[in-house]
């Protein structure tokens, strides 16, 4: 196997995408502890089950970073959710999570263009996403990479709400790396 390649998700890898969703979450949006209603959210999202009926959609798209000891990463397009902001897109990057041991190493940005790839290659929109208002770093990650302000939303946990930015694609799709190939030109005999 390669050092790091992104490819499409598997059923094999539906335990590995919910540990490594749970690590992610929890690292990213739980700073003070733990609470009861944080915990039961996390463990009944991300599930093997939730990724293998994902798995079976064709609006949906996984695409995972894996090394050589097994996947560091992860994006889930999904086709037909309507942008919160209003718009005419209706792809939504759902989640584009790197293990924060590998975050810094060019992992988010080569799965965010093969999903972007990806759109093209489907015929789906430029795609939105929405993150948490209080991630800068995401944020401005986005921002570097084609994607602009394009509203506010919010994520509803129990009681409580929190804003999160929507950001829209703006750059064009870039073509995928097998419709760039041009088969080699034939000689023409004299």
């Amino acid at each position: 196997m390669p050092r790091n390649e992104i490819r499409p998700a598997t059923a094999e890898d539906c335990a590995s995408l919910a540990a490594l969703s749970i690590e992610v979450w929890l690292a990213t949006y739980l700073r003070a502890g733990i609470s009861r209603i944080f915990a039961e959210h996390v463990l009944a999202q991300y599930t093997p089950d939730h990724f293998a009926a994902a798995l079976k959609t064709s609006e949906q798209c996984i695409l995972v970073s894996q090394n050589r000891e097994g996947i560091d990463g992860y994006i889930r397009v999904a086709h037909n959710s309507p942008c919160p902001a209003g718009g005419l897109s209706r792809t939504e990057i759902a989640t584009l999570y790197v293990r924060p041991c590998h975050q810094g190493e060019g992992k988010g940005a080569g799965l965010l263009i093969a999903g972007l790839q990806a759109c093209g290659t489907r015929g789906w929109d430029a795609p939105w996403l929405a993150a948490n208002s209080e991630n800068l770093r995401a944020i401005a990650f986005y921002l570097r990479h084609g994607f602009e302000p394009a509203g506010l939303t919010c994520f509803r946990i129990g009681e409580a709400s929190y804003a999160n930015d929507v950001l829209q694609y703006r750059g064009p799709l870039p073509p995928s790396q097998t419709s760039s190939r041009r088969p080699p030109a034939r000689r023409q005999p004299f």
